[in-house]
Order: structure tokens, then C-alpha cells, then sequence
């Protein structure tokens, strides 16, 4: 059997090592089995409690498919509230005398397949969520269990209370290829929403020009074109905003995203959001999701790895922003700022020589193409991996008063001439130890990026962008710099704190390029 459907009144399933008394529903003790005696592929829950949360995670630990009920029925709570800010909307509406209570009525009864639509895209975002989140935590299992740690003294979690694993388990669990099951990962989506939401009431992120017209997003259209300056003013447009942003991030970025920066580069719930926002708008997440999304003939395996490199792309777009224009001010004119000329870039691929990076894009665009995807949107994809250098040359150009292209293309030669391109290659390559190790590896990676960007904004300025020149102009530098490649290359097995070294040395030798100039 595939699937089991339960849309009753009841607790039919329990854990094995569960008593009928730990289901607390003594009506159904005659008729309630154990999780391992459930015969199908998948357990869906149109009802509530279905199962108990240690049966769906028993069940899960088995192979089985299932998230919770409050997941497979969250489109009934979000029908109500959707519904019950559309009325306040309207009646404030009809308040102002801008419409009558009959067309208030009629109008309302129009929105049904509009509100149908919102309601079930939530719904399959979140599901989507969770699957991206099961492959996600495989290789993050340091990070998933700091966010439950952040959890429990942000937010109160229980772990007993939500039958969640203790460390020893998760370890335990992680160690023969376990992992979280889905409806423990269920649990702390719902946490991470929570815990956006409750941060973001309590700023005055709403305030943001950009970022305050998400209170239209959680309306449909027809309302929106004709009353948007009503719902700008919604007496719970705080509220709305914030769920929408924490909705946004969450199913974009996943369940750990925004505990995970503010671990690895500081900063509170709501500068982090804001900078994901410009990040997302900047580099058309949200848009290469719906393109993602929206694939047929292409398998739902292959739809979420190409889901998971856009979240490996906010992620660290998000972490340069934090660290490099964390105070950017109004979130309009950053992405002005940048969205173009990130376009600019993502088209002028073919102009530049053949590097690592750009064989790596033309293998990928063909193995998508291969796979079924629309050759725009293969590019498109393939560009994920190596696209978050744009912000750094953008960066570099405009700090040296440099022609962006020109940058660009010194970026590009500077990359092979003084292998950081082959050193970018071998820290993304490297594997973590630890959770610590991790956020260094990514810094690093960032920085080596934003000094590259910076050393090609120099060429340009200083050498009209004639890399060989600018080379010969700071031997010192560059004699360097070459000396530290050698070494690794020479050093066997490069370990970790080599990198970390090197990554330093690079910083001291840009600092001092800088201080001699």
C-alpha cells in the first residue's frame, strides 16, 4: 500500500514503546496499532493527531513518509487567517465609504479561488521546506543542533514536551546516517517562524519603504489593485509583514538560516532578514525558485538540489552583505544599486577567458540542459555556484571609481595569475570538522573573494587593468603571495588551520599592498 489517508477523530497509531494511555484517547484503544505495524509508504493526516508525535517519528526512522498534522492541515488555519484580515481590510474599506457593505460582500465572495490559491502555495512551501531541510541537515549536523539550542532559551523549547532527541541521540542518529526525521524537523520550522516573527513585530523593520509593501503579498491581487493604500494602513500591518518575511526566509532559506548568520557574523533577527531581502531581490532567488518550481518533465530529486544551490547562494550573499554593508540603509536603493549590474555581469560570462569557474559553468549548463531544463533556465542555475562574486566587484569597482567590466575582467586574470582561483576551489572543497570550522571555511572564502575583487579594482586604476604590469609594479606583493601557493601545494595534505593561515596571510599582504601605495 502507498498511502494511508486519515481524516477521522482519533489517535490511531502510536509509538511502540508507547502505552495506550500515553495516546490519551481511550476510545480507540481497541482499534489503535503500533508504528511499525503500518503497512504503507506514506501517512497523511487530514484529521488532527493522527498519530502521536513519537509514532510519525518512529514511523519516519523507518522509512516512512509523513510530516505532522499541523503541516498536512495548515491550510484550514491559514484560510482563517487570510480570511479574517481580509474583512477587517474591507471593513475599514467600507468604513472610509469606499465601498458599500454590498459590494464589500460581493467583493468578498470574489476573492474565494484567489484565497484558495495563496492558502495552497503556502501549504506546498512548507512541504517543500521540510525536504530541503532533510537534505540539508545531512551534512550539518553541528548546525541544526545549535539552532534547537537557541531554541530552548529564545523560545522556551521543551524537548520532551516536543519529543525531540537529545544531543547523544542526534549524534547517535547522525553517525549511521539518520538524521533528523521529518516531523522533528516539522517542529522546529514552526519554531523558526515563531521566533522571526515574534523579533521582527518588535523592530521597526515595517518601516523599511520596500519592505513595508509586503503586506499586500498575503492579499489577493484583485484586492490589492484597487485598495493598496488601504492595506498599507491595515491596523495589523506590523503583524502581517512579519509573517510574511518570516514565511519568506524560512521557506527561501530554510529553518536554520538566520540562527546560522547571526552565529557566524553577528547581528539581531531582523538586520539579517533585511539583508536577505536585499539579497533575494538582488539576485532573483524568489523568481529562480518559481522557475524551479514551476519544471516539468524533470525529476523532484533534481528540482531540490537546484533549490538547494539557490539557498547556498542567499546564504552567501546574505553573510557578504552582513559583513560588508550591514548599515546599507534603505533596502530600495541597495538593490538599485546592485541588481542591474549583477545582471550585467551574469550576462557577460562569454567575455571573459577560460577559468575553473567558467568551465564549471558551461559543464553545468549542459548537464541541466541534458537533464530537461530550458537552456535560459540551465544558465541560470549553473550560474548559482559562482555568482555571489558579483557583490565584491560591484563593491571593489565602485570604491575605486572603476569601470565594472573592466574589473571584472581583471578579477578573472588576476584569479589565474596569482591561483586564487584554484584556492577558492580547494576551501570550497575542504570538509569541516566542525561547526566552528565551517562558518571559518566560508569567512575565508568570502575574503579571499572581496580581496581579489579589490586587488582588480587596483590593476584597473593603477594599470589600466594590464594584469602583467600591475604584477611587475608590486613584486614584493606578488613574490609573496606565490611563495604561499607554493607551500601548499607542497604541503601533502593541506589540513584546515594551513588555510586559516593562509587566508591571513593574504589579509596582511593586501594591508600592507594598501599602506605602501
Amino acid at each position: 500500500m502507498q498511502l494511508i489517508w486519515n481524516g477521522g477523530i482519533g489517535t490511531y497509531v502510536k509509538a511502540t514503546h508507547e502505552s495506550h494511555a500515553d495516546a490519551d484517547d481511550r476510545a480507540n484503544d481497541q482499534l489503535r496499532v503500533d508504528a511499525d505495524q503500518l503497512k504503507c509508504e506514506v501517512f497523511g493526516e487530514g484529521g488532527n493527531l493522527g498519530l502521536t508525535q513519537a509514532a510519525r517519528i518512529e514511523f519516519a526512522l523507518n522509512g516512512g513518509a509523513l510530516n505532522t498534522d499541523f503541516i498536512d492541515n495548515s491550510a484550514g488555519v491559514d484560510c482563517s487567517d487570510h480570511e479574517v484580515n481580509i474583512k477587517i481590510a474591507l471593513d475599514e474599506i467600507v468604513a472610509a465609504e469606499d465601498l458599500t457593505e454590498k459590494q464589500r460582500n460581493e467583493t468578498l465572495e470574489a476573492m474565494t479561488e484567489e484565497v484558495a490559491q495563496l492558502v495552497l502555495t503556502n501549504n506546498a512551501r512548507q512541504v517543500q521546506t521540510l525536504s530541503l531541510a532533510q537534505r540539508h541537515a545531512q551534512s550539518r549536523q553541528a548546525e541544526y543542533q545549535r539552532f534547537i539550542h537557541r531554541m530552548e532559551v529564545d523560545q522556551r523549547l521543551e524537548r520532551e514536551m516536543e519529543v525531540l532527541p537529545s544531543d547523544d541521540e542526534i549524534s547517535e542518529r547522525f553517525g549511521r546516517g539518520a538524521g533528523l526525521a521529518r516531523p522533528e524537523l516539522a517542529v522546529l520550522l514552526a519554531y523558526a517562524k515563531i521566533h522571526i516573527k515574534q523579533n521582527l513585530v518588535q523592530s521597526n523593520i515595517h518601516a523599511d519603504r520596500l519592505i513595508g509593501n509586503q503586506v499586500t503579498q498575503l492579499f489577493p491581487d484583485s484586492l490589492t489593485n484597487r485598495h493598496a493604500q488601504a492595506l498599507h494602513s491595515h491596523r495589523l500591518s506590523r503583524e502581517i509583514i512579519a509573517t510574511e518575511l518570516a514565511n519568506d526566509v524560512v521557506h527561501h532559506m530554510g529553518i536554520t538560516f538566520v540562527i546560522h548568520l547571526m552565529e557566524s557574523v553577528g547581528g539581531n533577527v531582523s538586520e539579517i532578514v533585511r539583508a536577505y531581502f536585499a539579497a533575494a531581490a538582488s539576485f532573483d532567488i524568489r523568481e529562480n525558485y518559481r522557475a524551479i518550481e514551476q519544471l516539468t518533465g524533470v525529476s523532484e530529486e533534481l528540482k531540490l538540489e537546484l533549490l538547494l544551490e539557490q539557498i547556498r547562494l542567499g546564504r552567501r550573499v546574505t553573510r557578504w552583505i552582513m559583513r560588508h554593508r550591514r548599515q546599507f540603509g534603505d533596502t530600495g536603493q541597495f538593490i538599485d544599486t546592485f541588481k542591474h549590474r549583477i545582471a550585467q555581469l551574469n550576462a557577460q560570462r562569454d567575455r571573459f577567458p577560460e577559468t575553473a569557474g567558467s568551465a564549471r559553468f558551461g559543464r553545468r549548463t549542459q548537464e541541466l540542459c541534458t537533464a530537461g531544463l530550458p537552456e535560459a533556465i540551465a544558465k541560470q542555475c549553473a550560474a548559482a555556484n559562482d555568482i555571489a562574486v558579483a557583490l565584491p566587484i560591484i563593491d571593489a569597482a565602485d570604491g575605486a571609481n572603476a569601470e565594472l567590466l573592466a574589473v571584472a575582467q581583471a578579477y578573472v586574470e588576476l584569479g589565474q595569475s596569482l591561483r586564487l582561483g584554484w584556492l577558492r576551489e580547494q576551501l570550497g572543497d575542504m570538509t569541516a570538522n566542525s561547526h566552528w570550522q565551517a562558518m571559518e571555511r566560508d569567512s575565508l572564502l568570502d575574503d579571499v573573494a572581496t580581496h581579489q575583487s579589490r586587488l582588480a579594482a587596483a590593476a584597473v586604476s593603477h594599470a589600466g587593468g594590464d594584469i602583467d604590469q600591475w604584477m611587475r609594479s608590486n613584486q614584493i606583493f606578488t613574490q609573496s603571495w606565490q611563495r604561499t601557493i607554493e607551500n601548499i601545494e607542497h604541503a601533502g595534505a593541506p589540513d584546515f588551520s594551513l588555510y586559516s593561515m593562509t587566508g591571513r596571510k593574504l589579509d596582511d599582504l593586501c594591508r600592507g599592498l594598501v599602506q605602501g601605495s
